[in-house]
This record gives C-alpha cells, sequence and structure tokens, in this order.
C-alpha cells in the first residue's frame, strides 16, 4: 500500500519530468498542423478572368455541389494536374498543397460550358442574312450576354437597351422584355429591326470568335464578331 508519503514523492517526480518536455497531457498541436489538407469539390468556369497573380489569368470558382448563379470567385492558385480547356466547365476535388497551388485529386466531370464565350461584348455583322450597312446617323449595333445573371444588353444603333434573358449551358436562349432609351434617330427603321429580331431568338452558338443567334426553326438571325478589348 502506497504510502501518503511515497505518493508525494511519485508525484514530485511525474512535475519533473514534464518540466522538461515541451508539451504534457493532451497538448497535440504539432500532430493537427500535420494532418493533411482536406479535400473539398469545386466547379471551374470555362474561361479565364484577369488577376494580378497570373500573367495568363485566374481561374473562377464556385465551393459547392450545387452551381449559384453569379457566386463566382476568383481562383489565382494553380492546378498543375489539370488539363484546362476554354469553354469547358469542370466539376473536381482539389486539396490545397500550398499557398499557391492545388493538387487535382478526382476529375468528378467535364461538360462544353458554351455560355463561357459569352463574357465579351460583340458587334453586330449580318441580320436576317445580310451583311449590315449601318446608316450615317448610327452606330454598329452591340450586344453582351450576362449568363451569371441572366442579363443582356447592347444598342440597336440608336439607343441602350437591357432585359432579362434566359440563357443554358446547351446553347437555349429566350430574351425577354427590353428597357432601352428613348433617343429618335431617322433610321429608327433599322434599331427597331435589331430588337424585334431579338425578340425572336431562341438559340446561340459561339463558333470562332463569332456569336450566331438563331430562330425555332434553327435560321441564323444575326450573326455578330468578338469585339477586341
Amino acid at each position: 500500500m502506497i504510502t501518503r508519503w511515497a505518493y508525494a514523492l511519485l508525484l514530485l517526480a511525474v512535475l519533473t519530468a514534464c518540466a522538461g518536455l515541451t508539451s504534457c497531457g493532451t497538448d497535440n498541436s504539432s500532430a493537427l498542423d500535420d494532418r493533411p489538407a482536406a479535400v473539398e469539390r469545386y466547379w471551374l468556369a470555362g474561361q479565364l478572368v484577369k488577376c494580378a497573380q497570373r500573367p495568363e489569368g485566374c481561374y473562377q470558382v464556385q465551393r459547392s455541389d450545387t452551381l449559384v448563379a453569379g457566386a463566382w470567385e476568383v481562383f489565382p492558385a494553380t492546378i498543375p494536374q489539370l488539363e484546362w480547356q476554354e469553354g469547358f466547365l469542370y466539376h473536381v476535388r482539389l486539396q490545397r498543397a500550398s499557398d499557391t497551388s492545388y493538387t487535382l485529386v478526382e476529375l468528378i466531370n467535364r461538360t462544353p460550358d458554351n455560355r463561357a464565350a459569352l463574357a465579351y461584348s460583340y458587334q453586330l455583322q449580318q441580320l436576317n442574312g445580310q451583311d449590315v450597312e449601318v446608316p450615317a446617323d448610327l452606330e454598329v449595333p452591340t450586344l453582351l450576354i450576362d449568363f451569371d445573371n441572366d442579363r443582356i444588353s447592347g444598342s440597336d444603333g440608336c439607343n441602350r437597351f437591357q432585359g432579362d434573358a434566359e440563357v443554358s449551358r446547351g446553347g437555349d436562349l429566350l430574351v425577354g422584355d427590353l428597357a432601352s432609351t428613348r433617343k429618335a434617330c431617322p433610321s429608327m427603321e433599322f434599331a427597331t429591326g435589331i430588337t424585334n429580331a431579338l425578340g425572336q431568338v431562341r438559340r446561340y452558338e459561339v463558333r470562332a470568335g463569332q456569336l450566331l443567334l438563331r430562330n425555332e426553326s434553327g435560321a441564323i438571325l444575326m450573326r455578330f464578331n468578338r469585339m477586341n478589348e
């Protein structure tokens, strides 16, 4: 049976031993620091954005299982194992390797993202199969489709317009009611023809720097050239 004197000596020995160690008891912070980084799911958009960290541009990502319109954030890190290509939507599992690099753990899927090419402004080239000859009192009509927020904006040559637009990754496009400025121009018939054509659009296609807008039967209503930025 341990006497009180013997127990006191034993306790003193334990305390003396702990005093010479960097940690005692349940302190395992160093072990926690050595744990591997968590693996998380990401969506990567089909186009890069300008950023200070990478001259070629940064990824746009969403950290979720479900895509949310307008929820993209800039992702300046690199993913060396990923063979990224513009125009495709990537769903991946990534693990942080350093402050500037992530490791590709799994490529869940890679699907065409036609909306990616809509991140640019376009200038009208053809209307109803005919090359556009802009009247002297008008400007060349332009178009910008904001697929993140399902919005459309541009110019009919005379007035600026904007409105809602349903844009799918598969190429469907439905333009809603448009609000516009009310400037009066001599060549209003030309300008009205632009907005009337937009109301008939049901599909879009991007090919070699051109935006093609088609009606329900597939005929090309409008052909736009991508503008230099």
